[in-house]
Order: C-alpha cells, then sequence, then structure tokens
C-alpha cells in the first residue's frame, strides 16, 4: 500500500515538475526557440543546462518510481511495465548524457520509441478487459502512440523537433497524473 502511494505521488508531481522545469529552462535561455531547437538543446545552453539535466534526471526517477508502483496498482502485462521502466532509464541517462555527448542521440531516440510503444501496449491490453474503468484507460492510453506517430508532420515545417517532442511526451505524462489521480482518491 505504501508503495502504491509514492507511486501515485510520483505519477501526480511527474508533469507539473517536468513541464515547470522545461519552462524554467526555456526562459534562462533565451536563444532557444520551439520551431528550431531540440528540448535537449537546452541541456547544452550554459545558462540553462544544470537546472534542465538535473530536472530530466529527477524526472526519469519520478517516471521510475511510477513504473515499479504501477503493476502493483493495474494488472498489467509485463511488457509495458518494462517498456515504461526503460522509458524511465533512458530519461535518466538523457540528463546523465546531455548533448552534445555521442550518447545522447541514441538514448533519446530509445526513450522517444520505448515511451509511446508502452502506451500502445498498454492500451491494447487494457481495451481488452471486460471493466469499463479499464477499458477507458486502454482507450486514453491507445490515444498517445496515436499522437507520437502524427507529431512528425511538424518536421515539414520546422527545421527543429522540439515541437514534436512535447507532443510526444505530454499526453503520456498527463496520462500518468490522470491514473494517479483516480488511484489516490478511488475516484472509480
Amino acid at each position: 500500500m505504501k508503495l502504491e502511494k509514492i507511486a501515485c505521488f510520483c505519477g501526480l508531481t511527474l508533469p507539473f515538475f517536468t513541464l515547470i522545469i522545461l519552462f524554467l529552462s526555456i526562459q534562462m535561455a533565451p536563444s532557444f526557440n520551439w520551431t528550431q531547437n531540440a528540448i535537449s538543446d537546452l541541456g547544452m545552453f550554459e545558462s540553462s543546462s544544470l537546472l534542465f539535466n538535473s530536472g530530466i534526471i529527477i524526472s526519469g526517477f519520478l517516471l521510475m518510481i511510477f513504473s515499479i508502483g504501477l503493476p502493483k496498482m493495474l494488472e498489467i502485462q509485463k511488457i509495458s511495465y518494462i517498456l515504461l521502466f526503460l522509458s524511465s532509464f533512458f530519461l535518466i541517462v538523457i540528463g546523465i548524457f546531455p548533448l552534445p555527448s555521442p550518447y545522447h542521440i541514441y538514448v533519446s531516440v530509445l526513450f522517444f520509441i520505448s515511451f509511446p510503444l508502452c502506451f500502445l501496449t498498454l492500451g491494447l491490453y487494457l481495451y481488452k478487459l471486460k471493466d469499463s474503468f479499464k477499458r477507458k484507460l486502454g482507450t486514453s492510453a491507445l490515444t498517445i502512440p496515436s499522437i507520437a506517430v502524427i507529431s512528425p508532420v511538424f518536421l515539414l515545417f520546422f527545421n527543429g523537433i522540439a515541437i514534436s517532442e512535447i507532443i510526444i511526451v505530454t499526453p503520456g505524462l498527463i496520462w500518468c497524473m490522470s491514473y494517479s489521480f483516480c488511484r489516490l482518491f478511488k475516484k472509480y
């Protein structure tokens, strides 16, 4: 029960913490441009690197704790849990190896593949269940990879990938927060 509450707290705070760190880092890096940069560029600008990289590492740990508690809160198949755990690990490593580290691009790609893939497997599994709340969770989880597939359209119009990155990540963070809220306050 204690792990469940800690995981829910991490899931609730994850989107707020991550987005606050992101927007504070943007304020500290006036040369950052949503249409010209990647979000990871904030980890390379001298003015924002410490805040951004440490914030990404903490966000990764929040996601990791949520991923560890998720199977105890919601009966899910192992692949979803493993993918979410790996996503959190990759997020931590993104903060440890910021640009221009040669490892950064690899772990970033792995994060942006594993994060929506986790919600695809989770959504497909939950959607098959008879419980109406879990089916709704599954449906909402399935929107995340759908959005991720569409997000590269922005690359046709802009040189940077920051808009695509935020579009991929934000719905997943909101899903974690929403599920944590429902679970913590027994809204189902």
